[in-house]
């Protein structure tokens, strides 16, 4: 399966809220680290993304931690929220992802991926048969020819996407621009 193409697509983590999770029946949410919750190497998340998990919490919903980053990084980050984890994910394979939904005890349809990458994190949160939402990233990784040459494609790729409406945006426009029922 090569689907890259996320179910939603929002500005920022705090778009994904308690309706959503409820009407899809989420029961877990497993999220990328580096440019969706925290800068690269950054040793806490955003505050506006640390208030996100705090509400995943409150709301119930249970938190896993996914990277393809090194085990250190990886592990005092989920540390933060006492979360289980997976480094070296190797995304875009299904593999983390389903062992994470495993270990957190619920299906993979009751979980939601969050990234921030179309070839990493929602490919594999796809693959793995998961609600997926692609976030914009927090920052910017121009300074690696690859990540610019991955990002450029990945610009290309979602403008063909909003421009035939396959997504749904959780801002409450549609990616034409009508409003749009969630």
């Amino acid at each position: 399966m090569f689907n890259v193409f996320p179910d939603y697509f929002a500005k920022d983590v705090t778009c994904i809220d308690s309706s959503l999770l409820d009407r899809l029946n989420i029961q877990a949410v497993i999220t990328d680290i580096d440019n969706t919750l925290a800068l690269v190497d950054a040793p806490d998340p955003e505050p506006l993304a640390q208030e996100w998990l705090n509400f995943l919490d409150r709301h119930g919903c249970r938190t896993a931690m996914i990277s393809n980053n090194d085990p250190p990084r990886v592990e005092a980050f989920a540390k933060l929220f006492n979360a289980p984890y997976a480094a070296h994910a190797q995304k875009p394979a299904s593999g983390a992802f389903l062992e994470l939904a495993r270990r957190l005890g619920v299906e993979p349809e009751q979980c939601m991926v969050v990234g921030d990458q179309m070839f990493t994190d929602i490919m594999g949160g796809n693959r793995a048969g998961m609600h997926t939402v692609l976030v914009e990233p927090l920052g910017s990784e121009l300074d690696h020819a690859q990540f610019r040459i991955r990002r450029w494609t990945e610009k290309l790729l979602m403008a063909i996407y909003k421009r035939v409406a396959r997504g749904r945006s959780l801002s409450g426009r549609s990616p034409a621009g009508a409003d749009v029922t969630l």
